[in-house]
């Protein structure tokens, strides 16, 4: 027989969802700067284009966004899972 979790602990196990998505993304964004800053060194050492610059940051943007992305679709999923678990 499988023990019923309760309104408490499912609401618990949320929050801990929560805590671990937001920490995730706090070291996103750590990664995300630390690699804005080696294109500023690159910008500022080298005769990179313009053009180059403003690519490597898009891409930087869009690699990021696409994991935000990813990371906010799985913690609903996980989210979901466990209030629907009883």
């Amino acid at each position: 027989m499988r023990n019923r979790t309760t309104k408490e602990t499912r609401q618990k196990m949320i929050k801990q969802v929560s805590t671990e998505y937001e920490q995730q993304k706090g070291k996103l964004r750590n990664v995300r700067k630390r690699y804005m800053d080696k294109v500023k060194v690159i910008e500022k050492a080298t005769s990179t284009s313009e053009d180059d610059i403003k690519r490597m940051k898009k891409q930087i943007d869009g690699i990021t966004d696409a994991v935000t992305k990813e990371m906010t679709e799985m913690m609903k999923k996980k989210e979901k899972e466990v209030l629907e678990y009883i």
